[in-house]
């Protein structure tokens, strides 16, 4: 899995969001990688958005708005990137093996 960070404006706040992406992928234990992208042509109204890459060239975009990082957008972001490894990953291998839901 591949967590992209894409920015176009303020690198400031482009700075946090990819630090705190760093610490959530060695807090959860993700084996996924994160990588900085400036794109100009983001597809939303936005400066920054997030993309999640899975291993079959699916991907999850979660676009960021505004100028300044608040504590909602960073559990927010949390919740993103656990959801799209989740979705990426446990949910096949528990659909092949017939289940559907991942034990509490």
């Amino acid at each position: 899995m591949r967590i992209e960070l894409v920015h176009t404006v303020n690198p400031d706040v482009a700075k946090v969001i990819l630090s705190f992406m760093e610490t959530i992928v060695a807090e959860e234990r993700l084996p996924a990688s994160v990588t900085v992208n400036e794109d100009e042509n983001l597809e939303y109204s936005v400066s920054t958005a997030i993309r999640v890459h899975g291993p079959a060239g699916e991907e999850l975009i979660m676009p960021l708005y505004g100028h300044v990082i608040s504590a909602d957008d960073l559990d927010r972001i949390r919740d993103f990137i656990c959801r799209a490894w989740q979705e990426f990953t446990l949910t096949p291998i528990l659909h092949v093996h017939g289940r559907t839901q991942i034990a509490a």
